[in-house]
């Protein structure tokens, strides 16, 4: 006998009537139930399939009939017990498969968005945890993403929820906010946290609302909304939001996400942001107002000087100020000696804010370079 674990509910009326669970050694296994008996639970007929037929069965491709008629392995067949919320599985005979145990011919899977957060609920409550869902959506749906582009992406939305979640509830409850990856599925390409802390007696936590506010900066369409959600939560919330949105944007990417906000009340948040709305978001985090712009020189020493970024840092020659600028023509740096000797620069100095966040910015952009004479001429 063995243990799995629920990880999608199919079809529910009361009870769960289809579920897909894994064991220890992440088997995967179609449960369809039987019958229930009292003081033994409710009895399911399950059958161990691959993940590359569940994936074609979720995807509406595989007539689950046919899995039941025809798996893939011998010994394929179990006896499922779900009861006191431990669901058991045994060994059950190939000869012992009557037709009343048989799915119907003719039935594919159809995601259905009720059913799913039935049982985003029930796997909640049974769990204790919250539960946040995270969808990666790319222009053909292909079910798969970058290897690269999904750890930065997951990174940035983890860092994004971590520093927000201590803005709001202060630096004690940080570790709240440490989600665990436990399934990845090809569904466009989704992701399941699972927070770190459980959930309050009623089903909700502070994490929910941290996640509220995320919510809020992905759906409003109001401007002044935007900014003041962002100015509240400020600071490396911002920055980090910016980076996650900004991987979304590079990589033309949609998202869909969801949890559950109450148990008790079974209310499940559920959102679909196309990358129109991720566009038109990081075009309000960068927006930027130049406030002031001039043309000065200087007349120092380089103590740092980068062709292979344009960075560059200047002392003057009176010694009473370290300059630290940029070039966007980096061939202007090349040759620099480095502190001996001297330079007559000219650049532009600006100062701009952003119209979201009301951060300021100063900027000096190298224009010109001369080298001058050891006596200054």
């Amino acid at each position: 006998m063995r243990t799995l674990k629920l990880t999608k509910i199919l079809e529910f009326y009361d009870v769960p009537q289809l579920f897909v669970a894994i064991d220890l050694l992440n088997s995967n296994f179609i449960c369809m139930m039987t019958e229930f008996i009292a003081d033994s639970g409710y009895i399911y007929f399950a059958v161990q399939v691959s993940q590359d037929r569940l994936k074609r069965f979720l995807l509406g491709e595989e007539d689950l009939r046919q899995l039941y008629l025809n798996p893939e392995v011998e010994d394929a067949y179990f006896k499922v017990t779900v009861h006191n919320q431990v669901i058991t599985a045994e060994a059950f005979s190939r000869d012992r498969i009557t037709e009343s145990i048989l799915p119907d011919e003719g039935y594919y899977y159809e995601n259905d968005e009720d059913t799913e957060n039935l049982e985003l609920v029930a796997k909640t409550q049974q769990e204790g945890f919250t539960i946040f869902r995270l969808g990666f959506v790319d222009p053909h749906n292909s079910h798969e993403i970058d290897t690269e582009c999904l750890s930065l992406a997951l990174s940035a939305f983890q860092h994004t929820v971590a520093s927000c979640h201590k803005r709001l509830h202060g630096r004690q409850t940080e570790v709240e906010a440490r989600l665990r990856v436990t399934t990845f599925q090809a569904a466009s390409f989704d992701v399941e946290f699972r927070s770190t802390s459980p959930v309050n007696l009623f089903g909700s936590s502070e994490l929910s609302d941290t996640f509220a506010i995320f919510n809020s900066l992905m759906l409003t369409r109001d401007e002044n909304e935007f900014k003041s959600i962002l100015q509240r939560v400020k600071g490396r919330t911002v920055s980090n939001y910016k980076n996650f949105i900004k991987i979304l944007d590079d990589n033309s990417l949609a998202i869909k996400y969801k949890w559950v906000s109450s148990i008790a009340d079974k209310n499940v948040v559920s959102t679909f942001v196309n990358n129109n709305r991720v566009s038109q978001i990081y075009e309000l985090l960068t927006r930027n107002e130049e406030l002031s712009s001039e043309e000065n020189e200087y007349v120092g020493v380089f103590l740092a000087s980068s062709v292979e970024n344009g960075k560059w840092t200047l002392r003057t020659y009176s010694g009473d100020k370290i300059l630290n600028g940029e070039s966007d023509n980096i061939s202007l740096l090349s040759g620099v000696t480095i502190e001996r000797k001297k330079y007559l620069i000219k650049c532009r100095e600006t100062t701009t804010q952003n119209t979201t966040t009301l951060k300021f910015e100063n900027r000096i952009i190298l224009l010109s370079i001369e080298e001058l004479c050891s006596d200054g001429g």
